[in-house]
């Protein structure tokens, strides 16, 4: 999946929503599969219409790692 956005974006900076929606999913499949340091790495740094969704996954995933002040920070 990490490929595919690659190649979608070419050059861009930015990223569209649907870009969004497939990171979102890459780190909840991380997130499901207990693979959690890897499950932060899609959620940082992303913009969109979808934010909530990504900071919740981001929280959700630092709070398993027992990160709870980071996760905090994300929720406040």
């Amino acid at each position: 999946m990490n490929e595919a956005i690659q190649i979608t974006m070419g050059k861009r900076v930015i990223l569209h929503q649907q870009e969004i929606e497939v990171l979102n999913s890459v780190g909840i499949i991380h997130f499901k599969t207990w693979n959690y340091e890897e499950a932060i790495a899609p959620h940082l740094n992303q913009e969109g219409t979808i934010i909530v969704k990504i900071i919740h996954g981001l929280a959700q995933t630092l709070t398993e790692l027992h990160y709870y002040q980071k996760s905090l920070n994300y929720t406040l």
